[in-house]
Parts: structure tokens; sequence; C-alpha cells
């Protein structure tokens, strides 16, 4: 049985000019569950997001954070609710001239009032659960990709988020690195019960991390169901996706 949503997106809309890119997208988010949200490239995922954290206003919809609807919130309560997210960007998004406490720490230093001491500690604790003991002192020219990834991950979790964002974890990594990160996002989701929402175009992490799968298409989420689900669906859209055929209901244009 799931746990109650934290998160509900009711008929959101959202266009940008001629283009209608959210058209009517419905979907519940339980707590402690991990959500991989998929689809095709430019279909509005990454859109999505920005909405759930009001980086983004609908053009019409609503979605309710813990039972509140934040497409209502003044400035100042996103701003307080954003306090409850974490994320990691596609690129990592670390600032080249900080070293990796100094990035990790941005958020405690910003919002936390934490004294450096317990920042210190804190940032510590993160860099231990992302297997990153030690790295403190370095800088992101001198870290690889997938250490890089690690860094921004443990940055998404240290101000105790009650939700993390993953916007495309692997892109740009090689398997091994990439079964790290998925291996990470798993053992955050148990360890911490944070509620995670993951946007990918890699099948092979979807079943891995997955407690549940949603497919977006044409601006409506088409379908959602557990990782053995979607495997047996009969869905021709989600089995084509899923399946990286050319051929099929989806144009490959």
């Amino acid at each position: 049985m799931r746990n109650e949503p934290i998160i509900e997106i009711r008929n959101l809309r959202r266009r940008f000019g001629p283009q209608q890119v959210l058209s009517g997208v419905d979907l519940d988010i339980a707590h402690g569950e991990t959500l991989v949200i998929m689809g095709r490239s430019g279909c509005g995922k990454s859109v999505l997001l920005k909405h759930i954290t009001g980086l983004f206003k609908p053009d019409e919809g609503r979605i309710f954070f813990e039972g509140e609807d934040i497409t209502q919130f003044s400035r100042k309560k996103l701003f307080q609710m954003r306090m409850h997210f974490g994320m990691l960007f596609q690129g990592s998004a670390l600032f080249d001239s900080m070293t990796v406490e100094e990035n990790v720490a941005l958020p405690l230093v910003k919002h936390s009032g934490k004294n450096e001491d317990e920042i210190r500690e804190t940032v510590a604790d993160k860099l231990r659960i992302v297997g990153l003991e030690g790295a403190q002192d370095r800088y992101p020219s001198e870290l690889s990709g997938g250490m890089k990834k690690r860094v921004g991950l443990a940055r998404a979790v240290v101000m105790d988020p009650k939700v993390v964002l993953y916007d495309e974890p692997t892109t740009g990594l090689d398997p091994i690195m990439s079964d790290v990160i998925n291996n990470l996002i798993r053992d955050l989701q148990t360890g911490l019960n944070i509620t995670s929402v993951v946007v990918t175009h890699d099948i092979g992490s979807a079943y891995k991390i997955a407690t549940r799968l949603a497919m977006l298409h044409e601006g409506r989420i088409i379908y959602e169901g557990t990782p053995e689900e979607i495997r047996g669906t009969d869905n021709e859209i989600v089995r084509q996706f899923v399946e990286g055929r050319a051929d099929g209901p989806i144009g490959a244009f």
C-alpha cells in the first residue's frame, strides 16, 4: 500500500509561445517513494520539475505540497518551501572557484544558521554518505565526472530535505559510475526516507531505482506503474519507449 502523497499535481498546463508543453498533467507523488518520470527529449519533464519547486507558474492547474497549493504561495512562502527540496542538476552545477567543502556547505551557510564547526561536521557527514571522505579541499577541476555528481548529490541532501529532484543524474557517466549513482539514490531513499523524483532517459537506471514510473507523452501522464508493471504493459507507446524502438506510435521526429 502506497503512502499518502507529499506532492499532488492537478490538471497542470503550461504553454511557451505557440507550444503547449504541459497539457493537463495529473500526478501524485507519495511520501518516501522514488518516482521516475520518463519520456522523450523535449516532452516537458524538466519543465514539470520546475513547476514542482515553484520556479515556473502554471497557466492552469494546481500543485499541492503537503496539502498546500503552492501556486498560491507568495514569493516568501515559496522560498521557505524550497528549503524542503534538494536538487541534483544534470551538469552538477558546482562553482569552480569553490572547494568541495565550500560547494556542499553553501546552502548551510546561507540558510541553516549553523556555526562553522557544525557546518563542517555536516558537510563531512554528507560527503561520507556519497563516498567522498577526505575530498573537502579539492576543487571541481580536480574531480572526475562521477565525483562531481556525488558532490552535487551531497549538496542536494545537506539540508536534510524531504524531497530530492534529479535531472538526468547519470548523463555523461560510464556504466559503472552510473550504477554508483543509482545505488546512492536508492540508499538515500531507503536510509533517509527521502522522496525522490527522477527525470531520466536511462531505462536501465529507471528500472533499478524506481519504486514507480510515470510516462509523460504529449503533455500528459499516459501511464503509471511499478517497474514490473511497465515491463509487462501492453501500452504500445510505453513499450516502444522502454524498448528503444524507432518503429511504433511515437514519431521519430
